[in-house]
């Protein structure tokens, strides 16, 4: 009989998601799902004894009740005491692990964008603590839904325009800001309005047309993910605490192929091939968070300087206790090295164009890089452009792991900070 595992998340395009992962386990009869965005619709469920489940997945920040209120109320009748919690949650501090850990929850799992790292936690935990018949291949061929991408779009629309509300009180630099925001956001929003419109008002649209138009919603999705995530580490380096380090257990093999993966399928058009070497550990206690912003921008900016039709090369190995990581693309030579850590600095290519991006990404691996204790060069050889950080994995234990890395996005000349 399939195992009943239940999802509780205030976003509906979270849930949505989460079906999708796990649609090849339903479907071959594995697992039931049932999901509830309204904690309040759990909670009646759960009060008349109705729902049977045989596992739990709850989120915590949650309005009207939180994931820690829900489990309590949940542990107080009798029939569910023993069902396993896990929370699925954004929340990665120290702090909300051991909240958690106090709660009662029995399991952790951190929602991040790597959707195939999601996923393989996801199946891990269900698979731990319903483990009876449950296939290990889970991988789900992941269509898209347009309902689902439309509620999406919603979100980070709301998003955009709250970070800009905010920026507006600004000045000088701040403007620069949003001009760069403007550029960037303005026409994929626009054009993947205009094209899910098309998919939803034209009914005799054919499935190849759908698909292309689907294929180009995705890409502008995932580049403006990227965007987002690059605006809130800047907003977090910027913050009067500055940034904290968490360490966690992690596979950073399976992070930098979900981030070729992405990348790959983003610049699609370009034809680039991609010669990788990873010979490290499986599992690294690190952190995670910090260093998928750097291989993020590292490897993403490697694929947009790249020639057409070109090769991006990545390696990563162990050296006196320290991770190296090497991005290398075959492209134009940084005309401007000496400002090109700078926030803001974007380089031009052929015809004065300018690539995509804030001007953040760079600037964003030379902060974190430093906080966690390691360096970033960058040379040529050969045509290659290449990129190399350096980490120590064992960090000092007497190193400050939060507070200010000095200035960053809204800076002056004179180095004085708005």
């Amino acid at each position: 009989m399939p195992k009943q595992i239940v999802f509780v998340d205030d976003s509906k395009s979270v849930l949505k998601t989460i079906e999708i992962l796990l649609k090849n386990r339903v479907q071959n009869k594995e697992i039931t799902i049932r999901t509830f965005s309204k904690t309040a619709d759990f909670l009646d469920e759960l009060e008349s004894n109705s729902l049977e489940f045989d596992l739990l997945f709850l989120d915590i920040n949650m309005p009207v009740m939180s994931g820690y209120d829900v489990l309590k109320k949940l542990r107080q009748i009798d029939k569910y005491k023993e069902i396993p919690v896990v929370a699925l949650t954004t929340e990665n501090t120290q702090e909300a692990l051991q909240n958690g850990k106090e709660a009662g929850f029995d399991d952790w799992i951190i929602k991040i964008n790597a959707l195939t790292t999601l996923q393989k936690s996801i199946n891990m935990t269900i698979d731990k603590y319903c483990p009876s018949k449950l296939s290990e291949d889970s991988s789900a061929d992941a269509g898209l839904d347009t309902n689902s991408m439309m509620e999406q779009m919603r979100e980070m629309s709301a998003t955009i325009e709250r970070l800009n509300a905010k920026l507006l009180i600004a000045e000088e630099d701040k403007t620069r800001f949003l001009s760069l925001i403007h550029n960037e956001f303005n026409n994929p929003l626009m054009t993947i309005t205009m094209l899910m419109r098309d998919i939803i008002e034209d009914k005799e649209k054919t499935k190849e047309e759908m698909r292309e138009s689907i294929n180009m919603i995705f890409v502008d999705i995932l580049t403006l993910n990227s965007q987002l995530s690059n605006i809130l580490a800047g907003a977090e380096i910027e913050s009067t605490t500055g940034v904290s380090k968490y360490l966690s257990n992690f596979s950073m093999k399976d992070m930098i192929h979900d981030i070729l993966d992405t990348q790959q399928f983003i610049y699609q058009d370009k034809s680039i091939a991609v010669e990788s070497s990873l010979s490290f550990d499986e599992f690294i206690y690190y952190d995670r968070d910090k260093c998928f912003l750097i291989f993020q921008n590292l490897i993403e900016n490697a694929f947009d300087f790249s020639l057409q039709e070109s090769k991006v090369v990545i390696k990563g190995y162990m050296e006196n206790k320290n991770l190296i990581f090497t991005v290398s693309n075959l492209g134009h030579q940084i005309e401007e090295q000496s400002r090109m850590y700078d926030a803001f600095y974007r380089e031009r290519s052929d015809f004065s164009r300018v690539h995509h991006g804030l001007g953040l990404g760079l600037a964003i691996v030379k902060h974190l890089v430093t906080f966690l204790g390691g360096a970033v060069s960058y040379s040529v050889d050969e045509g290659y452009n290449t990129f190399k950080i350096s980490l120590p994995i064992e960090p000092d234990e007497n190193k400050e792991t939060s507070g200010d890395t000095s200035s960053f996005v809204f800076e002056d000349e004179e180095g004085s900070r708005f």
